[in-house]
């Protein structure tokens, strides 16, 4: 069913035409350039595209320009096997869009005196131990306080499945170290929303989802909106699927709401979301002053600005335009919510499966459509932050080229820095971008099929090169120049753990320390990391085989934290990346190798190719 109606909040049907094919669209408001029941069936269209394609179960969707609603619509399949048609109504879950009512719901807090965005998270939660750190609401909200984000450990994939207390995954996530100082970084965290979830409780003395009604979801007239629920029955709510390696479509995993808590388990219709988007950026939720502090980018210690801002990034999408959006992916469903405060234009998209189409790109798609490539948009996409020149400042290859090391939402990066002639090239696991110059030490690449561009900067007082931030919007992370990060492996006072690039992936060793009575010359011993295995599982053995020969623990690329993005690779693939491994640490056969369940069997295939 694809509907367009006069005004989102409206829940019947106020007028239709008749229109072929599968769309049915309603006119709304003077369209700007065209007829508007035109536009309106283009819009639906681009709307509806995923679903003709298969590769979504359904799309809702609206746009709302000043007080003209353009499209207002859902279709496709709220239930693939009762083959229910997707409601107007229809309620997804909306995942990290949740952020963004919940950085409304602080905000309203700070607007009446009860909070401070500048005050310690521990005034608010005490017990919360912060080991020595001061920790700010503010940065809980821009994602700058350094504590690690839940979703990135290996230990919360047990905890997910577990009915326990909610305060569980705090003590689990207190014990972590910091991934780098308050204010100095960025990492998208879902801990941090975690957290102030906690707080909005602790003030008011109310569960967070009573909060949310009373303060946001009542007043508004948001009333299909809700803290999602596990077991209740919620009217309109639809089933998320997923797509499998067949490509096919099936039903998503379920989801223990104890855990997306306030960084991502809000339920909401297309309508409920578009009307809190036209309340907030209308002034209708929050103070001028609050407003202006969640929609203005605040700046790290370096001094480096983000692009994000209390709940809401701000970026340019693919032409250029300045949009103040947030995405949302949890199990079976995505979001986009996106203003363009130029053009007062609104786009809210919501699909109900996880997979290859995005939101993201249908919500561009919809705003093209809207308002067009502009004289003003395209010359900020070519000039400021957009199309990257492809040269760089004289000498640049001699300062920056070489290999950067650091942490990335919780886990370790390595990105190289190449001269490419006429650019830089930088190299990350898979991909490899070249780099335009910008300004001064600052690199731009091309913009992804999203519209995000990263941004590259070389950062250092007498050594441009030293370091490397790289801001892709959703972080901004500080890398040291390593040029050999296998350099000194052998000759660690201490195990040393290492990532490294091989064919495009990032694998995982670990030697062991060397110990003073290993005898020279004996063969270098490789325990192989397979599943149900991780590096720490040879732990125990690393240093007592180290008395008599140097070892390497290899994690093989999709098993504990190596990153592999395709399914599981054949052994030839595994036991050729490791032999490559193996030669550019520079050791010699022979080799011992030993594994486990899999691994023996890589282990025998290496033996006998290798």
């Amino acid at each position: 069913m694809i509907l367009s109606l006069r005004r989102p909040s409206t829940r019947g049907v106020a007028l239709f035409l008749g229109l072929s094919g599968t769309a049915a669209a309603v006119l709304a408001g003077p369209g700007a350039a065209q007829d508007p029941a035109d536009l309106a069936q283009q819009l639906a269209a681009i709307a509806a595209a995923p679903v003709e394609a298969g590769q979504v179960a359904g799309v809702a969707a609206a746009v709302v320009r000043g007080t003209d609603t353009l499209l207002f619509m859902s279709h496709g399949a709220a239930d693939l096997e009762l083959g229910a048609p997707l409601p107007l109504d229809a309620v997804f879950m909306v995942g990290s869009v949740t952020k963004t009512v919940t950085a409304a719901a602080i905000l309203q807090l700070v607007d009446a005196g009860r909070v401070g965005l500048d005050e310690s998270l521990d005034t608010y939660l005490p017990d919360y131990p912060l080991q020595g750190r001061t920790v700010t609401l503010r940065n809980l909200l821009n994602h700058t306080s350094g504590i690690p984000g839940y979703t990135e450990m290996t230990a919360y994939r047990g905890l997910q499945w577990r009915s326990l207390p909610r305060d569980s995954l705090l003590t689990l996530v207190s014990g972590q170290p910091f991934e780098f100082e308050p204010g100095t970084a960025m990492s998208y965290s879902n801990t941090g929303y975690f957290l102030l979830g906690r707080v909005i409780e602790a003030v008011t003395g109310l569960s967070y989802a009573e909060v949310l009604e009373r303060n946001l979801f009542g007043p508004l007239g948001m009333d299909r909106s809700r803290y999602c629920s596990d077991s209740e029955l919620m009217e309109g709510r639809v089933t998320g699927y997923s797509r499998g390696p067949d490509a096919a479509l099936r039903r998503a995993d379920p989801v223990d709401h104890t855990w997306p808590y306030a960084a991502g388990s809000v339920c909401a219709t297309v309508g409920d979301l578009m009307m809190f988007s036209t309340a907030l950026h209308g002034g209708e939720i929050l103070s001028p002053t609050g407003y202006r502090a969640m929609t203005h980018p605040d700046t790290l210690a370096g001094g480096h600005a983000l692009r994000y801002g209390l709940g809401l990034f701000l970026e340019t999408d693919a032409r250029g335009r300045p949009m103040i959006h947030h995405s949302g992916a949890i199990e079976g469903f995505l979001s986009e919510m996106r203003y363009y405060p130029e053009d007062d234009l609104h786009v809210v998209v919501l699909m109900n499966t996880l997979g290859v189409a995005r939101p993201e790109a249908v919500a561009t798609a919809l705003a093209d459509r809207v308002l067009g490539p502009s004289s003003a948009t395209a010359a900020r996409a070519d000039g400021e932050r957009g199309v990257p020149s492809g040269t760089v400042g004289e000498g640049a290859e001699r300062s920056y080229a070489g290999t950067y090391v650091g942490r990335a939402f919780g886990r370790p990066m390595t990105v190289t820095v190449e001269d490419a002639g006429d650019g830089l090239i930088v190299v990350e696991r898979a991909d490899t971008v070249t780099l335009g110059h910008d300004r001064g030490e600052t690199f731009l690449s091309p913009p992804d099929r999203l519209g995000t561009t990263a941004i590259y900067a070389f950062v250092g007082d007498d050594d441009p090169g030293a370091e490397l931030h790289v801001d892709v919007a959703g972080g901004h992370f500080v890398l040291r120049r390593d040029d050999d990060p296998l350099a000194g492996l052998w000759d660690s006072p201490t195990p040393r753990t290492t990532v490294v690039e091989l064919d495009g992936h990032a694998v995982r060793i670990r030697t062991a320390a060397p110990h003073p009575h290993r005898i020279p010359g004996r063969p270098l011993v490789v325990f192989e990391a397979g599943f149900g295995s991780t590096l720490g599982t040879w732990g125990p053995f690393l240093e007592q085989v180290a008395d008599l020969a140097p070892v390497v623990a290899y994690d093989r690329a999709g098993i504990g934290e190596s990153g592999w993005d395709g399914v599981e690779p054949t052994f030839e693939h595994i036991a050729g990346r490791l032999r490559k491994l193996l030669d550019e640490i520079g050791a010699e056969p022979p080799f011992v190798l030993v594994g486990h369940s899999f691994g023996g069997d890589l282990v025998r295939y290496f033996a006998r190719f290798h």
